[in-house]
């Protein structure tokens, strides 16, 4: 397995970095993006199944996570992210011509990768969203709610902690343990980035009639952090005439980090294999 990594500058000369790892003959690509608060280095397991199978990942660190540069956990607007992944899948398609192209996103990420897969769905074979972030299931207290709003407007680099609950990733401790330890993980949200996250998911419902794309939902129906509610309401109204719903009935968040992670990366494997050809 070949591993390397990269930088490049993204929208405003924010520095971002990404990282690959291929095989000796990729047979097809899979472009990453990652959750909230954390980094594409988290992926080891999704990494370990796809590339012996024959699959590049191409992944890169959001502005404000891992490696990248940007302020932790802040961002100007949602469309930076896509604007950054766009440069991302640019260099998996110039690096890997001719072979087919998918896009992965999991929580944020799978926001990400589901507005993107709408808006600019011009060189994907197909999109695939892990417990996509688009309804909450955790509670915000209601002061923290209104100041998030209030701040976004004033002060948009106001900066709280997520509340994100560790122990609701994985019913595997040493995923929580190993979360809490990592260096490059944080749980800042800013005003703006809390605003702009709200309004992209729930464009990202709004819009669900206009992917066309083939579509892939993976999703733990015990999740604490994501409400299931939205990924079934998403697949509801996607417009793709290819689309799958995978619920996992005691999976909590991390699908891809769980007890018994090797449903969910078999269906995502099986799934990719099987839109191969256009």
């Amino acid at each position: 397995m070949e591993h390397r990594e990269g930088e490049f500058k993204g929208r405003g000369g924010v520095r971002i970095w990404y990282q690959v790892w291929r095989p000796e003959a990729p047979k097809a690509v899979v472009a990453l993006a990652h959750g909230l608060g954390e980094h594409s280095g988290r992926y080891r397991n999704v990494v370990d199944w796809l590339v012996p199978r024959g699959y590049a990942i191409y992944a890169l660190d959001h502005r404000g996570h891992g490696r990248s540069g940007g302020r932790r956990g802040h961002l100007d607007r949602f469309s930076d992210y896509l604007d950054d992944l766009q440069q991302c899948i640019g260099l998996a398609a110039e690096q890997e011509p001719g072979r087919p192209l998918f896009l992965l996103g999991h929580s944020l990420g799978g926001i990400i990768a589901l507005a993107y897969a709408i808006e600019r769905p011009q060189g994907l074979r197909g999109v695939i969203a892990s417990s996509p972030g688009l309804r909450r299931r955790f509670d915000v207290p209601p002061l923290k709610l209104f100041l998030g709003n209030l701040m976004s407007r004033i002060w948009p680099a106001f900066t709280q902690r997520s509340g994100l609950p560790a122990s609701g990733l994985s019913h595997d401790p040493q995923v929580a343990l190993d979360y809490l330890g990592d260096k490059l993980v944080h749980d800042l949200v800013s005003a703006r980035l809390f605003s702009e996250i709200t309004k992209a998911g729930d464009g990202v419902l709004a819009h669900a009639g206009d992917l066309h794309l083939p579509c892939l939902l993976l999703q733990g129906a015990d999740d604490p952090i994501v409400d299931p509610q939205g990924t079934r309401e998403f697949y509801d109204r996607a417009g793709s005439a290819d689309k799958t719903l995978h619920l996992y009935p005691g999976f909590y968040h991390e699908g891809f980090n769980e007890v018994g992670k090797e449903r969910p990366l078999g269906d995502l494997s099986a799934w990719l294999d099987a839109h191969l050809d256009a």
